[in-house]
């Protein structure tokens, strides 16, 4: 078999079973299906040499160097034990942080998002809310959803732009313009600055020439060495892994990294 043709196969043998998995779980809605491609496209990447520890308990390994963790959630980890997500801890590492969905497009709201939100901080941990951003629905009214659902108590995290889809209709420009307008809505209602959540590609495309120093960095990139953004752009925190092991979660949950010292991360919280 020739290089090129076995090549090809590969290649529809990963869309299928791309295919099968978003039949299979049954996902519903465009977060999950974009989430979950961009975890299968990561398994591809093999890690490239970033220093890391293996922790049995999270039943992954982490990245070195980093003194805050935390995991997001939303319904898709079913019925999660909080107090048993509190309470874990492996080699000295325990979870700080927990971001779960709120809300998604004009007005969906996470079915599990009331529960987790007062689980979550019940259980002593510091807790943040996203909305998945759909950027040729009504900025206004996603916006307004977020309002609807989320209210933003001194120590919570700020909200949190999930923008990892696009719009087929829309230019880059007109993808951009949208989605700083539902930011700018977001900081002039909760009186902070929102955090972008992104994985590297849509950066690239979408963020990499633009002007975004206020705003906090959230970056997917997993099974990977730290991210690296162009022209030398910071990020705060870093999705690294989607596949951890949590006491009270049933099935793979996503872990991240804030990028600074505790103290720092305490500034990030809303006061």
């Amino acid at each position: 078999m020739s290089s090129k043709h076995r090549n090809t196969q590969i290649r529809w043998i990963i869309v299928l079973l791309i295919g099968i998995l978003i039949l299979g779980l049954g996902y519903v809605n465009q977060e999950q299906i974009v989430h979950r491609y961009s975890q299968i496209v990561g398994r591809i990447n093999r890690l490239k040499g970033m220093p890391r520890t293996r922790y049995g308990g999270f039943g992954i390994d982490m990245p070195q160097g980093f003194k805050v963790h935390g995991i997001d959630v939303s319904y898709f980890q079913g019925n999660i034990n909080w107090p048993l997500v509190g309470a874990m801890r492996s080699q000295g590492k325990r979870i700080s942080f927990v971001f779960m969905k709120a809300t998604e497009g004009r007005v969906k709201e996470d079915p599990a998002f009331k529960y987790n939100w007062e689980g979550a901080k019940s259980a002593g941990l510091i807790r943040g809310a996203y909305h998945f951003f759909h950027p040729g629905v009504d900025v206004k009214q996603q916006a307004e959803s977020f309002y609807d659902a989320v209210t933003l108590s001194e120590g919570d995290l700020p909200p949190v732009v999930d923008f990892e889809r696009g719009a087929r209709y829309l230019d880059d420009n007109e993808v951009y313009a949208n989605l700083m307008d539902f930011v700018q809505r977001l900081e002039k209602h909760y009186h902070c600055a929102p955090i972008i959540y992104t994985n590297i590609k849509f950066f690239n495309r979408h963020l990499a020439d633009r002007e975004l120093s206020r705003y906090p960095l959230w970056i997917a990139n997993y099974y990977s060495d730290i991210p690296h953004l162009p022209g030398g752009v910071k990020w705060t925190l870093w999705q690294h892994h989607d596949g951890g092991t949590v006491d009270g979660i049933r099935g793979p949950v996503d872990f991240d990294v804030f990028n600074g010292s505790a103290a720092r991360f305490d500034r990030l919280r809303i006061h």
